[in-house]
């Protein structure tokens, strides 16, 4: 499993409807930080999956003007969480 953390740069006039299509995507959480920025989890089975999320997904949605990645974990699926949850959960 592969969670990275971005920090996106959205439109502030349309940063609310962002937000709540970056955290409709099922495989993400987003979070406001300022007017023009929206922290994002997001979560892959691998890191070329969170690649694709992040470029074909994330960058390509109304009012993301960029993301960039901040912090990346790479899990192993047994040192994934113990009940089986993710972060998006």
């Amino acid at each position: 499993m592969t969670i990275i953390g971005l920090l996106v740069r959205v439109d502030p006039d349309k940063r609310e409807q962002a937000q709540g299509r970056l955290d409709a995507l099922p495989w993400a959480q987003a979070s406001h930080l300022k007017d023009d920025q929206v922290c994002v989890v997001l979560e892959a089975e691998d890191l070329d999956q969170a690649y694709r999320r992040l470029r074909g997904e994330v960058e390509t949605l109304d009012g993301v003007l960029a993301a960039w990645p901040v912090y990346v974990n790479l899990e192993e699926e047994d040192d994934a969480h113990p009940d089986g949850s993710g972060v998006a959960s």
